[in-house]
């Protein structure tokens, strides 16, 4: 499974959620994976994506649909993520190692990425046709407790969700809709102004934050998602969805084509400076 070596690579712990679950065309197989830097931190963010694709009836044509914004985008860059932070918290791991924690390094917080399995419908949209993996693994991790010895169940030991989707065509612009996450949504936002006043953004049409959301959730964006379940249980979600959705959304368009790689560098750019930012890294 290639991103589950991507992390066993980079001496992540990989856990697998499987299990079956009837669908409108049988009883499917589905695998969640979950990647964490530091499994006995008391706390952890999450970033997630979903990794399965669309799925369409076999009609005997040779057709493919790739679903590059939808969602092997957003996976490709948790991966691209995770392989340029993981030497930073090394570096911060061999620091505490030799001096007392910094008060901006949260040590007790670690980083976990999620790509959940069976997000797409396979016939049509319902609460018990999508969100396959989502759903799973939100009541699994409701009924299990945190391996650190607690009491606290890993529900409740999840910071927040950041869960990006629909990325990587132009335009792509995300909006705050949860008035529990604007702190990092303006954390976004203002990344976004410093790497621009700093020539460091290369495709910049329109602002990919924009600032009215940063002032203001502007809750009509919000999009039924793999967050879902999770914000049930009153985890704090910051929804990383492109709105409009791209042009291409569900068609066998979503290929390579769509992508505009000067929008993937700059939120790369963002993403990898949120990261740092948030569990206070070191970059010299």
């Amino acid at each position: 499974m290639f991103i589950k070596k991507q992390f066993e690579d980079l001496k992540w712990t990989v856990t697998l959620d499987e299990f079956d679950e009837s669908t409108p065309i049988g009883v499917k197989r589905f695998t969640n994976i979950i990647a964490t830097l530091n499994p006995n931190a008391k706390r952890r963010l999450i970033l997630a994506a979903h990794y399965d694709s669309k799925y369409f009836p076999d009609t005997g044509k040779k057709i493919f649909f790739m679903g590059a914004t939808d969602s092997a985008m957003p996976c490709a860059m948790l991966i691209e993520i995770a392989r340029i932070v993981t030497p930073l918290f090394a570096a911060r791991e061999q620091r505490q190692a030799n001096t007392p924690v910094a008060d901006d390094e949260q040590s007790d917080v670690t980083l976990q990425m999620v790509f959940f399995d069976g997000e797409e419908a396979f016939a049509e949209w319902t609460k018990t046709d999508s969100l396959y993996g989502s759903r799973h693994l939100a009541q699994v991790w409701s009924n299990t407790k945190h391996p650190n010895g607690s009491n606290e169940t890993m529900i409740n030991t999840i910071n927040a969700l950041v869960l990006l989707d629909l990325i990587g065509a132009t335009p792509t612009i995300f909006h705050n809709s949860f008035k529990e996450t604007s702190d990092l949504y303006e954390r976004m936002e203002l990344i976004e102004r410093r790497l621009m006043s700093s020539n460091q953004i290369t495709s910049h049409r329109q602002p990919y934050f924009p600032l009215p959301d940063r002032l203001e959730p502007n809750y009509m964006y919000r999009v039924e998602d793999d967050h879902i379940p999770f914000l049930q249980r009153n985890v704090k979600i910051l929804h990383l969805i492109s709105v409009p959705f791209p042009n291409c959304w569900h068609k066998f368009c979503d290929d390579n084509r769509t992508i505009d790689h000067n929008v993937i560098k700059d939120l790369l750019k963002i993403f990898q400076v949120f990261v740092v930012e948030y569990f206070g890294l070191s970059v010299v």
